[in-house]
């Protein structure tokens, strides 16, 4: 009997804990900061308890399983990126390559990359970079500025159905893009970070991609 009644404890206790297919529905209904949780390492408690009693990857509210220490034992063995001339760190996946890029106005853009390939062939790969741009008018970066900004890209950027979303970082004013691009101003710069994936698309590897530039974003810190 003890064990019977154990078994529905715990099947209560999992039942309370809802999975959504994208993080819009999930901060939506959770009313909280949502992380996505990928069921591939099965390693500790928060695997046996999403992966292995049926609920699996997606997206999990923060508040329920746990944002913080969740991500805390997945960035620990990850490698420490330092710029000593903007004075920032950030770490990064281990099994992922350090580069630099060339940007214009940004003589310090890092690329974080992971490369995807089998055999001689090249797949795919995830990439997070951080830009910094000058900004000697310390504009802030507001939906307005956004639009103006755009227009200055000789490409140009189509902005319908594009999500702007005016939020903070580490006490910062900050605009989000998307979900996949963060502004905000330090100083005289402006620092830009964002993901894509390029390649053959593997919605696994999107997902997979965010979750990581998420964590990064959760690991960056200015120093003096």
């Amino acid at each position: 009997m003890l064990g019977i009644a154990g078994y529905f404890i715990f099947t209560k206790e999992a039942t309370k804990i809802k999975v959504f297919t994208n993080k819009e529905q999930c901060e939506k209904e959770a009313g909280s900061n949502c992380i996505y949780y990928l069921c591939d390492i099965p390693l500790g408690d928060l695997y046996q308890k999403l992966c292995i009693n049926g609920l699996g990857s997606g997206w999990y509210s923060s508040a329920e399983i746990g944002d913080n220490e969740t991500t805390q034992s997945e960035t620990a063995q990850w490698k420490i990126f330092t710029n000593t001339e903007y004075k920032y760190r950030v770490s990064y996946p281990a099994d992922w390559e350090l580069g630099q890029i060339t940007v214009k106005q940004s003589p310090a853009a890092v690329r974080f990359t992971k490369i995807a390939k089998q055999g001689d062939k090249y797949l795919n790969d995830a990439v997070v970079d951080i830009i910094v741009e000058l900004n000697p008018l310390r504009k802030t970066p507001t939906e307005e500025w956004y639009r103006e900004w755009v227009k200055q890209i000789p490409a140009g950027i189509n902005l319908e159905g594009v999500k702007i979303e005016e939020t903070t970082f580490r006490n910062m004013k900050a605009l989000k893009i998307n979900n996949d691009t963060i502004f905000f101003v330090k100083g005289f710069n402006m620092f830009r970070i964002t993901w894509h994936v390029a390649g053959d698309y593997d919605q696994s590897l999107v997902r997979s991609t965010e979750k990581i530039f998420e964590q990064m974003l959760d690991t960056f810190a200015f120093f003096d």
